[in-house]
C-alpha cells in the first residue's frame, strides 16, 4: 500500500505551513492533514475510522510532547500500528534511545533549508512505500 494520508501534529504554525508545502511540492498527491494540538490531534485520530497511513509529530510541544503522543498511539488499539515519525531539533543521538523500544517509529531532524526538508521527505516517504 503507497503512503496517501498523512497526518501532520506541530505547534509551530509556520512549521506546519512549511512542512505542508514541500509536501505538496513532491507531486504525488498525498491528502494531509494537521494539528497545532497534539491532545486535540489525538482525540481526533481515536474518535475516527479514517487511519492516516503515516504521522509526523513535533516533539517539542507544551501541553503534550512527541514522546507521550507516541506512547499514547502505541496504547490505543486501531492506532498502535501506524507509523509515526518524530521531527525535533536534536541529534539524533539523543532520540533513538528514548524510541528504540517503539515498532514503526522514524526521526526526522527539523532542516534548516526548504530543499532539504523536501529532500528529507521524499527520502523517507519512498522507504515508508517500499515497507508498506
Amino acid at each position: 500500500m503507497k503512503i496517501k494520508q498523512i497526518y501532520l501534529i506541530d505547534d509551530d504554525a509556520e512549521d506546519v505551513e512549511i512542512f505542508l508545502e514541500a509536501l505538496d511540492s513532491l507531486n504525488r498527491g498525498y491528502l494531509h492533514s494537521a494539528a497545532i494540538n497534539p491532545i486535540n490531534a489525538l482525540k481526533e485520530l481515536k474518535d475516527s475510522d479514517k487511519r492516516p497511513d503515516i504521522i509526523f509529530v513535533d516533539i517539542n510541544m507544551p501541553c503534550m510532547n512527541g514522546y507521550e503522543f507516541l506512547r499514547s498511539v502505541r496504547n490505543t488499539s486501531g492506532l498502535n500500528e501506524v507509523p509515526v515519525v518524530l521531527m525535533s531539533n536534536p541529534h539524533k543521538e539523543f532520540v533513538i534511545p528514548k524510541i528504540r523500544q517503539y515498532d514503526k517509529v522514524g526521526y526526522l531532524t527539523k532542516p534548516a533549508s526548504f530543499g532539504t526538508l523536501k529532500s528529507s521527505l521524499k527520502k523517507l516517504l519512498d522507504l515508508a512505500d517500499e515497507a508498506s
